[in-house]
């Protein structure tokens, strides 16, 4: 909120990005080690959003969007130091009513999601997509 790029979306820009997971990577030695992370129960997630319009450099409009981040609860801890903002269903309304709902009231989702939530599965960038895929036991 202290960001003059960010206080005035999160006063009256925030938005939902829906997700199934999302990757991190962890730092080991020189390189990185890519993780998936979803809700243990499979159902998707909902990170918080704040979106913008900018004037760019010629005058053309963008629209653009960003994902809040907090500190890393402790089932991702190990991983990295952030992760998104989940958004639980129940609060949806309390962060997307931009009329009703201050920043500072919004603000206080702003946590780590509970330490039961997730689960992070070790993933390969081995593959002809060069992506990470699931490293199956």
């Amino acid at each position: 909120m202290d960001k003059p790029a960010f206080s005035a979306a999160m006063k009256r820009r925030r938005c939902l990005v829906p997700a199934d997971g999302f990757y991190e990577w962890k730092a080991i030695g020189a390189g990185k080690q890519p993780y998936y992370v979803r809700a243990k129960s499979g159902t998707p997630l909902a990170f918080a959003g704040l979106w913008e319009t900018w004037t760019g450099p010629n005058g053309e409009e963008m629209e653009t969007a960003a994902i809040v981040t907090t500190r890393a609860n402790r089932t991702l801890a190990d991983i990295h130091e952030r992760m998104p903002v989940v958004v639980p269903p129940d609060a949806f309304n309390r962060w997307l009513d931009c009329a009703n709902v201050d920043d500072k009231t919004a603000a206080s989702l702003i946590a780590p999601a509970r330490d039961d939530l997730l689960e992070a599965h070790e993933v390969s960038t081995a593959g002809s997509t060069g992506r990470p895929t699931m490293i199956r036991n």
